[in-house]
């Protein structure tokens, strides 16, 4: 690719070679959300174990953690599909996002060590805690959340997994309070990159319960989080937000799970009016040639010619009546097929809601 690329740029004119130079350095340096995504959570990750550039993009691995190790021959079944089949498949050395040197390692999202840490990442507990964000610290201009600053809040993180038509699908909820009020998730999705530095909350046994209030009620809100950790219970209107986020998603497939059953029943439909309508043509078709055989055999001139004429209309009359009970017969089967069709798309269309609360903290923006 270096070289082809280079064998381009001398047949270009100069012109050319300066604009395709600028888009070139822009490309290297613009990397799309997810790939961001991912080079944060590995500076997270190998922060003791890796050198990373200024610019974002690339990163020397000096040494494995313990998690890249234990996750390497996990990850490496994955990512055999997509060229990773040595015997080592985490190496040392020079990674970038995306590749600007020829000696570099691709980084990306199948590579075995991005799948290590992301295993690892996800089997972390989040205990419930306290986040002290550093807006100055995050290195770009944010209008939404630049307007935060000085304000705190409770923010949480649902995993919803729905089950419908013998799929399953997991979506993110988000949503933070910022003192009287609520935000929505691209709110909260932004405020969550803001770098920062967190504190566990003291433990249950070291905070009294306000009076009256049960022991459990924390407890209840922050379903899937370490409950010995500390007590935070969900505010009603962060409740109340991701409640309208998962009815918003689980309407939203509803529509396409009923367009997609609308589909279906409109092919099913087609099919049987094809299926019919051959039928119906073949039996017009052998209508029409039996009057004939009828004119031709009243205009017979010989006997022979009369009897012909009968006997070709006796077998056209045979052949009508054989399509007549086959229309019959397939309509039987149009018939079945489309309760075959409804009762397995009823069956499909008992939809399960799975919920779990992956983060609930506080957090206060500076």
């Amino acid at each position: 690719m270096l070289q082809a690329r280079q064998s381009l740029l001398e047949n270009f004119d100069e012109q050319v070679q300066e604009r395709l130079k600028v888009a070139q350095a822009d490309a290297t340096q613009a990397l799309d959300r997810m790939e961001r995504l991912l080079m944060r959570l590995t500076r997270g990750m190998l922060a003791d174990h890796a050198e990373f550039d200024a610019a974002g993009n690339g990163f020397t691995l000096h040494s494995r953690p313990p998690v890249a190790d234990e996750g390497a021959h996990a990850a490496l079944a994955p990512a055999a599909s997509v060229g990773y089949t040595t015997h080592d498949p985490i190496p040392l050395g020079r990674y970038e996002l995306p590749r600007v040197r020829e000696d570099a390692h691709v980084y990306r999202l199948q590579h075995p060590l991005a799948q290590s840490l992301l295993a690892a990442a996800k089997r972390n507990p989040l205990v419930p805690a306290k986040l002290d964000l550093d807006y100055a610290a995050y290195g770009a201009k944010v209008s939404v959340i630049e307007a935060l600053r000085g304000a705190s809040g409770i923010c949480a993180v649902q995993r919803i997994q729905v089950t419908a038509l013998g799929t399953s699908e997991e979506f993110l909820l988000l949503a933070t309070t910022a003192g009287p009020n609520v935000l929505d998730a691209e709110v909260a999705d932004r405020l969550l990159a803001i770098p920062g530095a967190f504190t566990p909350l003291a433990r249950l046994a070291e905070v009294a319960p306000a009076r009256g209030a049960p022991a459990s009620s924390g407890q209840a809100a922050q379903v899937g989080l370490d409950f010995a950790a500390a007590y935070l219970p969900m505010p009603q209107l962060l409740a109340e937000e991701l409640s309208r986020q998962r009815s918003t998603v689980i309407a939203s497939l509803e529509a396409r799970n009923l367009k997609f059953f609308s589909n279906e029943t409109e092919k099913l439909d087609a099919w049987a009016d094809d299926q019919r309508a051959g039928l119906e043509q073949q039996i017009n078709e052998l209508q029409r040639r039996i009057k004939e055989t009828r004119t031709k055999g009243k205009g017979a001139a010989t006997l022979a010619e009369k009897l012909g004429a009968q006997r070709e209309q006796r077998d056209l009359e045979a052949l009508r009546d054989k399509r007549r009970r086959e229309l019959f017969v397939r309509q039987d089967e149009i018939q079945a097929k489309r309760d075959a069709l409804i009762d397995e798309l009823e069956s499909q269309l008992t939809q399960s809601v799975d919920e779990v609360t992956l983060l609930l903290c506080e957090w206060r923006l500076t």
